[in-house]
C-alpha cells in the first residue's frame, strides 16, 4: 500500500514540476527577481528575531545512537543539460546523435544515517544511493551516491578520527568538452590526531588518500591519485575561540596518462603555510577564517608553477529561532575535477539565508558568484590564454512537512556563466519537485 502512495505521489509531482516548467520558460525574469527577493526576505527577518542557539558538532559525551531510513523521488527540469551557448543543440555542437538540449531527470534516492555511541566514542555511518534516468537523453542514466564510514575516538589526552568515503556522480557538463556518459568514481580514507598537551594549546594533524576515476576512455588520463596532509599547532584562547599554524602538503599523481614524449605529465606537488582563526562572540555568531601561502610545483615544465596568497572566510550569523544567515569570501586556486590540468585563480563570494517561519515549512536562499582566472600555460594556449569567466548561481529552495515523516520540496535555479570564451558561455534553468519520507 505504502509502494502504491509514493508511485501516486511521484506521478503528481512529475505533473505539478512539468506545470512549474512552463511558468519559469515564460517568465525567466520573474524567477530571477524571486530568487532575489527571498534572501532579502529571510535576510530581513533574521535581522527581527529572537535567538534560540545550538551548539554544532556535538561530542562524544552527548551524542546518542540513533539510526534513521529516507526514501525520496525528486523531478528536475533542466533547460540546458549541456551547458552549451544559446541556440546550441548537443547534436549540432558535438555530433551526439538523439541528444537533447534539455532533458528532465527523474531521480529515485534511498538513505541510511546510524550513529552508535559508547563511553567517549561514535560510530557513523551514511549511505545512499540514488537512480538517476533521463526521460530524453537515456544513454546517461546511472546510478550514483555516497558512502561514508567514521570512527570518533577519545583516549585521555588525545581525540581523533578515522574514516573510509566513496562518491559516485556523473561529470558535470559545464566543464567539459565531451558530452558522453562519464561517472567520476573518488574513494578515500582518512585519520585525524589532536593532541591537547595543555588546556589552551594542542597539536593537529591529518592525512587523507583519495582516488579518482573516469570511466569515460577520453578523459582516463585524468583520472588522478591525491594524497593530502597537515601539520600544526592551536592555541585556545576561550571556550569558542582558537587561532592555529598549519603546515599542509598535496601530492597528486595521474597513473593513466599518456607516457609519449610529447604528452605533458600533469603530476604536481603543492605545499601551504597558513594561519587559521575562529572567533565565536556570542552563541548567534560564528567566525572562520584562514589565510596562506601557496606554491605549486608540476613535473612537466611545460605547465608554469604558480605561487601566491589563497585565503577563505566565513561568517555565520543565527540571530532569530527560526533564521540563520551565512556569507563567505575566498580566493583561490581551483580546477574542476573532469579536467584537473587547467586551473584558475578563483575570486568567490556567496551568501545564504534559511528561513522556517513555521515548524512544517523552511525556505533557504542562496546566492553565490565567482570570477575565475585561468592561469595560461603554452600546452594549454588555445583554450586558457586569457579567458576570464564569471559564474553565477542562484537558488531558492522551499520544504513543506505536513507530517513528521513526509516532506515536499520545490526548487528553482539559475546558473549562467559569462566568459571572454563564447564556447564556454552558458545560461540554464532548473526546477525539481520531490518528496522524501524518513523513518
Amino acid at each position: 500500500m505504502h509502494a502504491i502512495h509514493i508511485h501516486c505521489e511521484a506521478a503528481v509531482a512529475r505533473y505539478l514540476a512539468a506545470q512549474f516548467y512552463r511558468f519559469a520558460q515564460a517568465h525567466a525574469g520573474l524567477c530571477q527577481l524571486a530568487i532575489w527577493f527571498a534572501v532579502l526576505m529571510a535576510t530581513s527577518n533574521a535581522m527581527a528575531d529572537t535567538y534560540v542557539g545550538t551548539k554544532e558538532n556535538p561530542q562524544a559525551e552527548t551524542a546518542i545512537s540513533g539510526r534513521t531510513y529516507s526514501v525520496g523521488d525528486f523531478i528536475t527540469f533542466d533547460d540546458n543539460l549541456f551547458r552549451l551557448p544559446n541556440e546550441t543543440s548537443p547534436a549540432e555542437s558535438k555530433g551526439v546523435a538523439g541528444a537533447t538540449r534539455s532533458d528532465s531527470i527523474d531521480r529515485a534516492t534511498a538513505r541510511f544515517t546510524g550513529q552508535w555511541v559508547t563511553i567517549r566514542q561514535i560510530l557513523a555511518l551514511d549511505f545512499s544511493i540514488n537512480n538517476d534516468r533521463y526521460f530524453n537523453n537515456t544513454y546517461l542514466n546511472n546510478v550514483s551516491g555516497t558512502a561514508h564510514l567514521l570512527w570518533d575516538w577519545t583516549l585521555s589526552k588525545w581525540t581523533g578520527q578515522v574514516g573510509i568515503d566513496h562518491e559516485r556522480a556523473l561529470a558535470n557538463f559545464a566543464n567539459t568538452s565531451v558530452f558522453q556518459r562519464n561517472v567520476i568514481d573518488t574513494s578515500g580514507y582518512f585519520t585525524y590526531i589532536k593532541l591537547q598537551v595543555r588546556p589552551s594549546w594542542a597539536i593537529t594533524a591529518n592525512v587523507r588518500q583519495a582516488d579518482t576515476r573516469q570511466s569515460l576512455v577520453e578523459n582516463n588520463a585524468y583520472s588522478q591519485r591525491t594524497t593530502t596532509g597537515s601539520f600544526g599547532g592551536q592555541w585556545t584562547t576561550s571556550a569558542s575561540n582558537t587561532l592555529g599554524v598549519e603546515y599542509s602538503y598535496t601530492r597528486a599523481e595521474y597513473p593513466y596518462a599518456t607516457a609519449s614524449s610529447d604528452a605533458f605529465q600533469p603530476d604536481f606537488h603543492d605545499s601551504t603555510t597558513s594561519a587559521t582563526f575562529r572567533y565565536e562572540p556570542s552563541d548567534k555568531t560564528l567566525f572562520t577564517a584562514n589565510a596562506g601561502y601557496l606554491k605549486r610545483d608540476y613535473l612537466d615544465q611545460r605547465l608554469p608553477t604558480y605561487s601566491g596568497d589563497v585565503w577563505h572566510a566565513n561568517l555565520k550569523w543565527a540571530p532569530g529561532a527560526h533564521t540563520a544567515v551565512a556569507a563567505s569570501l575566498s580566493h583561490d586556486l581551483q580546477s574542476y575535477v573532469e579536467n584537473q590540468t587547467e586551473y584558475f585563480v578563483d575570486n568567490g563570494r556567496s551568501v545564504s539565508a534559511t528561513w522556517t517561519p513555521r515548524e512544517f515549512f523552511s525556505f533557504i536562499g542562496s546566492l553565490s558568484w565567482d570570477e575565475q582566472t585561468y592561469i595560461a600555460a603554452p600546452i594549454f594556449a588555445a583554450t586558457t590564454l586569457g579567458r576570464r569567466d564569471t559564474f553565477k548561481s542562484q537558488k531558492i529552495n522551499c520544504v513543506y512537512n505536513p507530517r513528521g515523516w513526509l516532506s515536499l520540496s520545490l526548487g528553482i535555479g539559475i546558473l549562467e556563466r559569462d566568459t571572454n570564451y563564447a564556447l564556454y558561455q552558458f545560461h540554464d534553468r532548473t526546477i525539481s519537485l520531490g518528496l522524501k519520507i524518513t523513518l
